[in-house]
């Protein structure tokens, strides 16, 4: 008697568990693997904190030095992550023995290469290495950087040329910002102050240049962060600029630059502006610039149509002292709620010590 061979079926399903234990083999072979190298890079991850710790304190022994020069490969990356995390906390010497290690060993290369690599990501992680490594060496190329297709990259440049205080780099980003329509990124605002104390004349040079509402704002803010304005009478002027937003940035920045004055006048006129965000931002500046002249038109303030006039003035006064707090007392049995409101939230949150059990 002839057997039938098996039909189509059987060899379809025979195949396809087949299939289906290779494909568990290979899943946990790879689990496995994946296992196997985390713990391989978290064990280097130690040894590289512990070495690189030893070397913020020391130059590395010379077999120390050649273990790290053997790296190859992705722990290479773990090693240059390392020095990335630690990065912050190192004093300027070490950050210094760091740095020349890197470069010894082709590494800082590598990230300067890897700024023209095809992956955006690449570009942007190679831009955070060099600025946060301070490697200076790298600032040509960061200026380059800023015309990066990728938005990633060019914000990365910019806080790299940050970090390394590149204040021959401020015009070069100001162009990208304004090309790009960018002054609304405040991660880039805030990359532009690190840019540090000598940057601010050339600051105040691009304010007496921009014509542009944006580009202005985007100074004054950065006037701000900085502290300081190589010329105050050139913000108090842009408080009277027709965009409101100016208007805004301007006052905001009087209350961050040392007190005159003439800037204490200029924010008291700007508490009678139409916009109430000038309004508001006046009141906070009159708080900061701590002169108790401002009081009365405070008092006034708090009765303002818009909240948030009302919370700043009630802050300010409060800020100001003895003399301030008597005023908000004053306005808690005035007729206006609101006010009466705020006086009680702002003695409240902000009471002077051995007030607060009364």
């Amino acid at each position: 008697m002839v057997t039938a061979a098996p039909g189509w079926e059987i060899c379809l399903i025979g195949l396809l568990l087949g299939a289906a234990v290779l494909l568990i083999a290979l899943l946990f072979f790879l689990n496995h693997f994946h296992t196997y190298r985390a713990h391989q890079v978290l064990e280097l991850e130690r040894m590289l904190e512990e070495t690189v710790e030893e070397w913020a304190h020391d130059d590395l022994m010379p077999d120390e030095s050649q273990r790290l020069a053997r790296l190859r490969g992705g722990d290479r990356d773990v090693l240059v992550q390392v020095c990335l995390q630690m990065a912050p906390s190192l004093d300027q010497r070490a950050l210094e023995r760091v740095r020349a290690g890197l470069k010894r060993w082709g590494l800082l290369d590598r990230e300067l290469a890897n700024l023209h690599h095809p992956s955006p990501a690449r570009r942007a992680d190679a831009c955070l290495v060099l600025g946060r490594m301070g490697w200076r060496s790298a600032i040509p190329a960061l200026i380059q950087a800023l015309s990066d297709p990728h938005p990633l990259v060019r914000r990365r440049a910019i806080a790299a040329l940050g970090d390394l205080h590149a204040v021959e780099a401020l015009r070069p980003i100001v162009r990208t910002l304004e090309a790009t329509g960018s002054w609304g990124d405040m991660l880039a605002i805030m990359a532009l102050s690190r840019l540090g104390a000598e940057s601010i004349p050339h600051v105040t040079a691009l304010l007496q240049e921009s014509t542009s509402p944006a580009m202005t704002k985007g100074l004054l803010q950065m006037t701000a962060q900085l502290g300081r304005a190589a010329d105050p009478a050139l913000v108090r002027d842009l408080a009277s600029h027709a965009d409101p937003e100016v208007r805004v940035e301007a006052v905001r920045a009087l209350g961050h630059i040392p007190s005159e004055p003439a800037s204490v006048a200029v924010c008291l006129s700007a508490l009678d502006d139409p916009a109430w965000p000038t309004r508001a931002l006046a009141a906070r500046s009159l708080g900061r610039l701590g002169d108790g002249s401002a009081i009365p038109s405070l008092e006034k303030a708090m009765g303002d149509t818009a909240y948030w006039v009302r919370h700043h003035a009630g802050e300010a006064l409060a800020a100001l002292g003895r003399s301030g707090h008597d005023a908000l007392k004053r306005r808690l049995s005035d007729q206006n709620p609101f006010v009466r409101d705020m006086a009680t939230q702002m003695l409240y949150i902000s009471a002077l010590p051995g007030e607060a059990s009364r």
